[in-house]
């Protein structure tokens, strides 16, 4: 008995040590933040399979590279000289629904047309054999109920015309701007709000909001003022 209780004693001492440790419990975070900022230069490595839409192809690489420049880093695909990977797996396919619709002198033409499109995949940052990161996206943008036009159909009746890109700008995007944050905080975001890319400002804008809490949409002004007085906080 007085065994048992001498070991609770020990036990319960050890973890109000450990507990109330503040700089122990923050020294794999520390650790991690001082690898990270020795990171220059990244590789991107993308695998992206389309299924029927085989010939299309979507601009995963340029997209990492327009991002990740906005944190200072530079991207390459070769595979030596760089200090770590980005790698992109990435599955986007169409998919289709039946329809039919009124032609001239009130005929019809039926069918299936490639209006939906479906992209998920994961993001994983390495470095050396150790995984920092690993984010999984995904979209799904749903085939509508009906089709008025007869050009409509014409154009989606082809598996290349399915809004895949739409897919890609709702899954990938978001993911990769909430990577970078991660890896360097806020201001690369404030930095991507002047991309010329619409829906990579709408992206950095929804990321900055979900780090804050506070919502100055795509203004680039206000979000560096808030910067300025929050950034103590992201150190």
């Amino acid at each position: 008995m007085f065994k048992n209780i001498f070991y609770l004693l020990i036990f319960a001492i050890l973890f109000i040590c450990i507990s109330g440790n503040p700089t122990w419990a923050r020294k794999p975070i520390d650790e991690e933040k001082d690898i990270l900022k020795k990171v220059k230069i990244i590789r991107v490595v993308v695998e992206e399979y389309y299924g029927i839409a085989g010939n299309v192809r979507l601009p995963f690489f340029d997209y990492s590279e327009k991002i990740l420049r906005y944190a200072g880093f530079e991207v390459v695909r070769e595979t030596s000289g760089y200090d770590a990977i980005l790698q992109i797996r990435a599955k986007v396919t169409r998919e289709s629904a039946f329809y039919s619709i009124i032609v001239d002198k009130g005929g019809w033409r039926s069918g299936n047309l490639y209006t939906g499109a479906l992209a998920e995949g994961e993001l994983s940052f390495e470095i050396g054999d150790r995984k920092f990161f690993s984010l999984q996206f995904f979209y799904r943008v749903d085939p509508p109920r009906s089709i008025t036009t007869l050009v409509s159909s014409e154009y989606y009746s082809n598996p290349q015309n399915a809004p895949l890109r739409e897919a890609f700008n709702n899954s990938f995007l978001p993911e990769m701007l909430e990577m970078l944050a991660k890896m360097k905080g806020p201001e690369p975001l404030i930095a991507a709000l002047k991309d010329e890319d619409s829906f990579v400002r709408k992206s950095a804008a929804k990321s900055l909001e979900k780090i804050s809490g506070q919502n100055f949409g795509e203004d680039p002004v206000k979000w560096q003022e808030w910067w300025e007085k929050n950034k103590g906080k992201y150190k």
